[in-house]
C-alpha cells in the first residue's frame, strides 16, 4: 500500500470461506449493479468475444450478493463509469488501515518473522472481467 500498489485476487466465496477459517481475513469488496445497461456501458469499447450476456451477468450478481453478502466487507454500486474507482480506492484504503481481531490461540500458529497482519484485498466480483486495466 505504501508504494500505491496493492495485491487482487479473483477467487471464488468459498476461497474466501477458508481464508477467514484459517484467520487470512482477506477484504472482500463486493462490485454490484442492479442494472444490465450499467453492465453495457462499462463494457463499452471492450471486444465483444470477451463478454457473457449482460443478462446472465446480472443473474450472477445478484445471485452472488443473495447466497455470500456475508463474506462482504463493503459493497460499492456501480452506478456510474466514472466515480467506481475513486470509490474503490477509497474502500481499500479504509479497510486497510482498519484493525484485524485475530484469536489469541491461532495467532501463535500463525507467527513468522516474516508475518504481516495486514488484510489481503480480495475483490470479489461477477463484473470481474467488465473493466481491463
Amino acid at each position: 500500500m505504501d508504494r500505491g500498489k496493492h495485491a487482487l485476487l479473483d477467487i471464488t466465496p468459498n476461497a474466501v470461506d477458508r481464508l477467514n477459517y484459517a484467520q487470512f481475513y482477506p477484504v472482500v469488496i463486493f462490485l454490484k449493479t442492479d442494472s444490465k445497461h450499467v453492465i453495457k456501458q462499462l463494457r463499452h469499447g471492450l471486444p465483444k468475444a470477451a463478454h457473457k450476456s449482460s443478462k446472465k451477468l446480472l443473474e450472477q450478481c445478484q445471485k452472488l450478493e443473495r447466497v455470500w453478502s456475508h463474506i462482504f466487507s463493503t459493497q460499492i454500486a456501480l452506478s456510474d463509469e466514472e466515480s467506481w474507482y475513486r470509490k474503490l480506492r477509497d474502500s481499500i484504503d479504509l479497510q486497510q488501515s482498519g484493525a484485524v481481531w485475530m484469536s489469541e490461540s491461532k495467532v501463535s500458529l500463525c507467527y513468522s518473522p516474516g508475518f504481516n497482519s495486514t488484510p489481503s484485498i480480495v475483490v470479489v466480483c461477477v463484473l470481474s472481467n467488465v473493466v481491463s486495466s
